[in-house]
């Protein structure tokens, strides 16, 4: 049989209680603030950031870097073949297959050199820089990719 607990233990439980759901809180509060933290670095990054579903080729999301550069409203691009985006150049799409596969079999792209259209259809040079994303089972879902315009180093190159 099971002692009934004093009326000053009741009164520690519900202290130890209301301690626990303080410190849930702040916990609650922090990591709400580290999310919105993350968002506006993400959203507000100076270069164009792209993830990239491994399954398909679609555009799960972009920053408004990735907008500004390309030209389309975010609506737009979330949900495009990420492939569609890709100027009809020799630097251009064939180059963006290549790299697409070489991201599906689990590579990581540094700095490759390619050229996207702008929504008008003029070619963009961009600098490329590609990681896998894996799930917990090793499989890759998606990609986590930055593109920095780079048509002015290019312009004066030529």
């Amino acid at each position: 049989m099971t002692k009934k607990p004093t009326y000053e233990e009741l009164i520690q439980r519900v202290k130890e209680l209301e301690n626990e759901s303080l410190k849930h809180k702040w916990v609650e509060e922090a990591l709400r603030e580290s999310e919105r933290r993350y968002r506006d670095l993400y959203e507000n990054a100076p270069n164009a950031y792209f993830s990239v579903s491994a399954l398909n080729g679609s555009i799960v999301r972009c920053n408004s870097a990735a907008v500004r550069l390309l030209g389309h409203d975010k609506k737009t691009i979330v949900g495009m073949k990420v492939l569609d985006l890709y100027a009809e150049t020799p630097h251009g799409l064939l180059m963006a297959k290549e790299v697409f596969n070489r991201f599906k079999e689990g590579e990581s792209i540094r700095d490759a050199e390619l050229q996207m259209k702008h929504k008008e259809g003029y070619p963009i040079w961009v600098s490329l820089s590609v990681e896998p994303v894996r799930a917990r089972d090793g499989t890759i879902t998606e990609s986590r990719s930055m593109v920095i315009d780079i048509s002015d180093r290019k312009r004066l190159e030529t």
